[in-house]
């Protein structure tokens, strides 16, 4: 069983700021593949196995520059208890090291009366065991834009989401590169009613670029899709 819960004291500083501090607390429990599975051969149980804990707290400063533009600085820092991680050594999962994390984040939301709109953020994050040791699959510095718009014809809304994520580390220590990526989407939702269309072309500029895989894998990092186009229908009735 998964638990949470979460705290959050809200000041109006000015009718254009508001700040907030957040604290939380989370107990996820090992699932049925940590805990119990066993061949007898590539992976042991683990009867024993306890659940791990993650106690956040956040604070953002929210500021309305306009009606139509808002801005929001945070800072975070949160600590995971005993986070489940496999042994490659025990063949099991195990009840690991102490993690830490501190980061900032700098976000905007724009939006215009014909209906356009454009969200961006940037952070940068800091995470590692409580050792010292860098944690693999953590880039620090991560990047989003996303920009929206009508357009005159066909009841069509079109938006561009680029991406980025910094240099990340693999679980054998390996550097993997940073990468780029960019997503275009046309949605229609007044063709008919309840139905809503949308064709996306993800990686759209066709970045190669790698994913850390866990360990005891064969590689440590598994190459990702190229450029993909997808259709989709959505009726709702």
């Amino acid at each position: 069983m998964n638990r949470s819960f979460r705290r959050c004291i809200t000041l109006n500083h000015t009718p254009a700021t508001t700040l907030k501090a957040l604290y939380g607390r989370a107990h996820r429990a090992p699932n049925a593949n940590e805990r119990d599975y066993d061949d007898g051969q590539f992976q042991f149980a683990n009867p024993s196995l306890g659940s791990e804990t993650a106690d956040t707290l956040e604070l953002v400063a929210d500021y309305r520059v306009a009606p139509d533009l808002n801005l929001r600085a945070s800072v975070y820092q949160w600590t995971i208890h005993e986070l489940i991680t496999w042994n490659q050594d025990a063949l099991q999962f195990q009840e690991g090291d102490q993690v830490e994390a501190r980061g900032v984040e700098l976000s905007l939301d724009k939006t215009w009366q014909w209906g356009g709109r454009l969200r961006g953020s940037v952070s940068y994050q800091d995470l590692a065991f409580a050792n010292g040791t860098e944690l693999p699959n953590a880039p620090r510095w991560l990047g989003k834009l996303n920009f929206s718009s009508p357009l005159p014809f066909a009841s069509l809304r079109l938006g561009y989401e680029l991406q980025y994520n910094s240099e990340l580390q693999a679980v054998d220590g390996a550097d993997l590169d940073s990468y780029w990526l960019s997503n275009l989407h046309l949605m229609a939702d007044g063709w008919a009613k309840g139905l809503e269309v949308s064709l996306g072309v993800y990686n759209l500029f066709d970045a190669d670029y790698q994913q850390p895989l866990p360990d005891g894998q064969w590689t440590n990092a598994l190459g990702q899709d190229g450029r993909s186009v997808r259709l989709k229908l959505d009726y709702r009735f």
